[in-house]
């Protein structure tokens, strides 16, 4: 029983940080959006450095709930 709460407890946790790393993703967008069209190096910058938040954190998670560490 206690293994069984140990590893939602490790889960929600692991859900929180994914959820924070997300959001940060998120606002990058956002910000990309908010660029001038006329800046395209720029926007695909930030873009580049969103999709590495992303996959960075599902990577994380995932590896950290099934027992390892990245």
């Amino acid at each position: 029983m206690k293994d069984i709460i140990a590893l939602t407890n490790r889960f929600l946790v692991e859900l929180c940080k994914l959820f924070i790393f997300v959001s940060l993703g998120l606002l990058l967008i956002i910000l990309m959006y908010s660029l001038c069209v006329s800046e395209f190096h720029i926007v695909l910058k930030l873009f580049g450095v969103a999709i590495f938040i992303y996959c960075f954190a599902l990577w994380t998670t995932v590896v950290r709930i099934f027992g390892g560490e990245p």
